[in-house]
């Protein structure tokens, strides 16, 4: 359909004006259906379909507040549509409330048994819940109705082999990648990898390399790691691609399940470095949903956060901490920055980045003189190695060497743990580099 305006002057019925917004959600121009949908309401505030698809387009957009209010609205009009309970469920698995999205799943189900979206996201949350015995069994009723889903595919594979079940995995991973979807590919590829069977496992990369050309899932990883080589750095697509999948689980998988202690590692070495009092321009580099954010907002008079998801540059804009948030690659935004920041930290960012060359020349050139960079990488015996875990380790020597070719001195490079993994302390090194202060320059702040 082609685009189309609204004009606001313009009268129309309300069946029109709601085809309009649905079209306009169809095409995501979400702004758009979101102000339609509201005057719609002004309306009819009692009218449940729109309502319910407010509701959804506020969950597109990240609000699960406003979508939760929304969608409740529609129940208590009495509208009773599936598409309610399964919207409904949604945000309440966005916003963690995972127990409850089970209940309002199953009520979908109930009034639609073999609605597939409402059997998927049920599987998948029971999963995340744990309960993976039921979540085997919601896969399967789904595959029943539909064999080649490939995600379903996929997700009960990993399911049967984490439980050591690996030749049904493997049988599952097959038929995923029997569909020819990329991520059925990947799959396939990762148990091969797992069993030893490397020339089948770097085919089944392939294949999902050449149907995903920007390499949004990462397959190039697993062909490196493979063939026993690590690129510079990850593909920019696989990053954003990851976190945005990641967002809605991110701060309660990393403080719940991984013990983070990003930002209470943070805020020490900058109680150590800073004035209680300085008031600086301070970047937080791969920003995510802002939890280092608060470690740093009590010495930034402007707090600016950057990284490549935009789901989760929308969960840090609702901490309400940082004055300007902006997605981007990096080392691209550092170098279209110069000299303009007093701090710069990257916590936990540089998993999916080897060679730091190029980005910690690009944070030297945005850091003022007398400025302090401070981040952390995992630490490995290599310059830059890929782990088991697709991340990238690097050693001290090549963190020293990053520094000197970048003229910053070196304040500390110290061992810590910001997270565990499988209940283990992940070895990791913090890094505090400082742009040297030129003769007759005046700081901007007192830095210790």
């Amino acid at each position: 359909m082609d685009e189309q305006s609204y004009d606001p002057s313009e009268e129309i019925s309300l069946e029109q004006a709601l085809d309009m917004a649905v079209d306009f959600h169809r095409q995501g121009r979400l702004d758009e259906a979101v102000a339609l949908y509201a005057q719609i309401l002004e309306a009819a505030p009692n009218h449940g379909p729109t309502l319910t698809l407010a509701g959804a387009c506020r969950l597109q957009q990240g609000d699960e507040e406003q979508a939760l209010g929304l969608l409740d609205a529609a129940l208590a009009s009495g509208y009773g549509a599936t598409e309610l309970r399964h919207n409904r469920a949604m945000v309440l698995k966005a916003m963690g409330r995972l127990e409850e999205a089970v209940r309002e799943f199953e009520r979908a189900l109930d009034a639609d048994p073999g609605r597939l979206s409402s059997l998927y996201n049920l599987a998948n949350t029971l999963r995340e819940l744990g309960e993976t015995a039921k979540a085997k069994d919601r896969y399967m009723e789904l595959l029943e109705i539909n064999p080649v889903h490939t995600d379903a595919l996929v997700n009960l594979s990993r399911l049967l082999e984490s439980e050591g079940e690996t030749e049904e995995a493997l049988a599952l991973a097959q038929g995923a990648a029997d569909t020819n979807a990329a991520a059925g590919h990947l799959r396939l590829g990762q148990i091969l990898e797992r069993l030893g069977r490397y020339q089948e496992a770097e085919q089944a990369f392939l294949d999902c390399l050449e149907l995903t050309p920007d390499d949004a899932l990462g397959a190039g990883l697993h062909l490196a790691r493979l063939r026993g080589t690590a690129p510079d750095k990850a593909p920019d697509g696989f990053v954003a691609t990851l976190y945005d999948q990641y967002a809605e689980r991110f701060d309660d998988h990393l403080t719940s399940s991984l013990s983070y202690r990003g930002p209470e590692t943070l805020a020490l070495a900058l109680a150590e470095r800073l004035a209680p009092d300085a008031s600086l321009d301070v970047l937080d580099i791969g920003c995510g949903t802002g939890l280092c954010g608060s470690a740093l907002r009590p010495y930034a008079e402007r707090l600016h956060g950057v990284d490549l998801s935009e789901k989760m540059l929308g969960k840090a804009a609702k901490r309400k901490i940082y004055d300007l948030l902006e997605s981007a690659e990096a080392e691209a935004y550092l170098a279209a920055h110069p000299e303009s920041f007093d701090l710069a930290a990257a916590i936990d960012t540089f998993l999916y980045a080897g060679d730091l060359h190029s980005v910690i020349r690009a944070a030297a050139s945005s850091l003022r003189p007398g400025g302090l960079f401070i981040f952390t990488v995992e630490s490995g015996e290599k310059a830059f190695e890929l782990t088991g875990d697709m991340r990238y380790a690097h050693s001290e020597d090549h963190l020293r060497d990053c520094a000197s070719a970048a003229g910053l001195e070196i304040a500390a490079i110290d061992e810590i743990s910001l997270r565990t993994d499988a209940g283990e302390p992940v070895d990791s090194l913090m890094a505090v580099l400082q742009k040297p202060v030129e003769r007759n320059c005046v700081l901007k702040q007192p830095i210790r």
